[in-house]
């Protein structure tokens, strides 16, 4: 019987021991389940992070490609724009170069010899039976020592038909050879039984050529202008007529002004000028010959200063359309002028206005205007003042 107590008693120690045991035992496992979820999570973890970070790092060079893709592709385009303004300023600077064509006409052949060239073989027969060539050209041609060049400067006068007695019109030019550039230089133009309009050149045209304003102003001068058809003179037609045109060039002195009244007495009945002027008291007396004359006075290129008196002595006086005419005060190069000679200039100089039919502001813009400057006038002060009678 002790012994079954015992027994019993054993067991209850063992139980309560065991129980004793127990809640450590649990402890000890819900810590290590604790702990194994929070690895589990730390692992998860760290997994969504590399993967963030590999995505980061994938989008990261994929955008950088993409950067240096544009990149290249721009500097591409700025490649291939700048090759086409390098191909473009080529092209315009190839053009700018090439000879301005003649006026109203194609570019014409090579000049032909001295000699008049015989008429070309005929096109066709007109009613009457007579020989009719079409587009028909005559060229004269002049040599000139310009400094140390040697140039030819090429009058070219264009006939309807071979039977005409007279040109249609004509124009003259030289060619001028820059830098291995051969540049058309066109001189001026003319009409039958008019004077030769002078073109005037640009600054730009000046720059390329190398020619001063007096170099063009002397090769318009050369050019080689005829009259009439010389193939038909040559044969049993009448000679043409010779012109009763003058031109006047360079300064206004007591030479120049002799050799225009000389012309006057040989016929002349239109005179042109382009002068920058000279000497008034010359200016007067040529102003005195011409207006007894009864002639014809042109502005071919600029006419200032002194010349404007010349040209008031035309009875019928015109300017053509790329000329001009300029004036100022006069000034004494010689000795100083005591003011009753200035006043004595000055009424003269108001009666001779007055005598040619110009307005008063004429005389006023002069005085007005320094003796270092120059007032051009406008066409509508030409008009309106009367300095032009047409």
């Amino acid at each position: 019987m002790r012994e079954q107590h015992d027994t019993q008693l054993l067991e209850q120690v063992i139980r309560a021991n065991a129980q004793r045991l127990e809640a450590p035992a649990k402890e000890l496992r819900a810590a290590s389940d604790r702990r194994n979820q929070e690895v589990s999570a730390q692992a998860h973890s760290d997994v969504a992070a590399a993967d963030s970070s590999a995505s980061t790092a994938l989008i990261r060079a994929q955008a950088y490609r993409a950067v240096m893709v544009l990149l290249a592709m721009s500097v591409l385009a700025i490649a291939i724009g700048f090759a086409i303004w390098l191909v473009m300023g080529a092209e315009t600077e190839r053009q700018t170069q090439l000879p301005a064509p003649a006026l109203e006409t194609p570019a014409p052949a090579p000049a032909p010899a001295a000699i008049w060239p015989n008429m070309p073989p005929p096109a066709a027969r007109d009613e009457d039976g007579s020989i009719v060539t079409t587009n028909f050209s005559l060229f004269r041609t002049k040599e000139m020592q310009l400094g140390k060049r040697e140039l030819e400067v090429e009058a070219g006068h264009h006939f309807d038909k071979g039977t005409d007695t007279q040109f249609k019109h004509a124009w003259c030019y030289t060619d001028i050879r820059e830098n291995g550039v051969i540049i058309n230089v066109v001189l001026g133009h003319k009409k039958p039984n008019q004077f030769p309009e002078r073109r005037l050149p640009t600054s730009q045209e000046l720059d390329k050529t190398g020619l001063s304003l007096n170099d063009h102003l002397e090769l318009f001068n050369a050019c080689p202008w005829l009259d009439g058809n010389p193939d038909l003179a040559a044969s049993a037609l009448p000679a043409p007529a010779v012109s009763n045109s003058y031109h006047f060039t360079g300064d206004v002195t007591a030479a120049s002004v002799d050799k225009l009244i000389a012309a006057l007495k040989n016929g002349a009945r239109t005179v042109a000028f382009d002068s920058p002027g000279g000497l008034i008291n010359e200016a007067m007396r040529g102003y005195a010959k011409l207006r007894n004359a009864g002639v014809t006075t042109v502005v071919s290129g600029e006419c200032a200063s002194a010349c404007s008196i010349l040209f008031l002595g035309g009875t019928e006086r015109d300017i053509q359309p790329m000329a001009r005419l300029g004036v100022h005060q006069w000034s004494s190069v010689s000795h100083p002028t005591h003011e009753s000679e200035a006043q004595l200039l000055s009424g003269m100089l108001v009666a001779l206005f007055k005598e040619a039919g110009v307005s008063e502001e004429f005389f006023v813009a002069g005085a007005s205007t320094g003796a270092s400057d120059m007032y051009w006038l406008t066409r509508s002060e030409l008009r309106d003042w009367g300095v032009t009678t047409s």
